[in-house]
């Protein structure tokens, strides 16, 4: 048995089990992180990520037909995937009335 400090390497595997199991067509596994925006020689490490956009998925794994999706980028204007990471309101239960 493989056994991997770092659970980035087990996404891969994760993604073909994944497949074989649910006879997918396709499965993916994308991170939010920050649209890129130019930099300018000379900028800091960090530079590069527009903080003050609205997060976007990037693909970083796929399964063996559909290796085109990585490093692809998915805005929130795109589709209806993000909608996920949108909160669901809090429904607060109602005490019933004359006793706790």
């Amino acid at each position: 048995m493989n056994v991997s400090e770092d659970l980035n390497d087990n996404l891969q595997d994760l993604v073909d089990y994944i497949a074989k199991e649910t006879n997918s067509t396709g499965v993916y596994i994308a991170k939010l992180v920050c649209p890129l925006k130019p930099i300018k020689d000379g900028s800091d490490d960090k530079a590069h990520l527009n903080e003050e956009a609205p997060k976007v998925l990037q693909y970083i794994r796929a399964t063996q037909d559909h290796q085109f999706m990585i490093n692809r980028v998915l805005g929130p204007e795109n589709g209806r995937t993000h909608e996920i990471f949108i909160p669901s309101p809090v429904v607060e239960e109602k005490q019933p009335e004359g006793g706790e």
